[in-house]
């Protein structure tokens, strides 16, 4: 029993672990950006917990395309992998609309406001993916 698991999580694990990190990373930004505005860096450390946890999700996403094409199944045929699809888009959009509060003429304050609920929903998507994703490992 005690093998089987630490098979089953050495099997997943580089495709599972950078993508919890990203989890991580991004709720640690979103505290970052609610509670520690008290901080006079709480913008630079915001902004770099949200680009890391990106690359972590973007890294995790190219490690489970190649654990499945190793296995010989196919891509984006169980819910995990259509949610954690739609997540990973997200996770790569919320630091474009933040990016964007900066860069824009007009409108900052929508885009703040997309940028706010794009982050919200991605922790959600995020966290389903991972229970999804546990349950098709048969962790849980």
């Amino acid at each position: 029993m005690i093998s089987a698991m630490i098979e089953l999580f050495l099997y997943y694990a580089p495709h599972a672990l950078p993508l919890v990190l990203s989890f991580l990373l991004m709720s640690a930004g979103m505290l970052m950006a609610r509670f520690g505005k008290k901080n006079k860096s709480w913008l630079a450390l915001h902004k770099l917990l949200g680009i890391s946890a990106a690359l972590l999700g973007l890294v995790g996403l190219g490690l489970g395309i190649r654990m499945v094409a190793l296995s010989g199944g196919g891509h984006l045929r169980v819910p995990h992998a259509w949610i954690g699809a739609a997540a990973l888009v997200i996770v790569a959009a919320a630091p474009l609309l933040g990016q964007g509060i900066f860069w824009a003429k007009k409108g900052k304050a929508q885009i703040r406001m997309a940028h706010r609920w794009v982050g919200r929903g991605n922790g959600l998507a995020m966290a389903l993916t991972i229970v999804l994703g546990m349950l098709q490992a048969g962790l849980i």
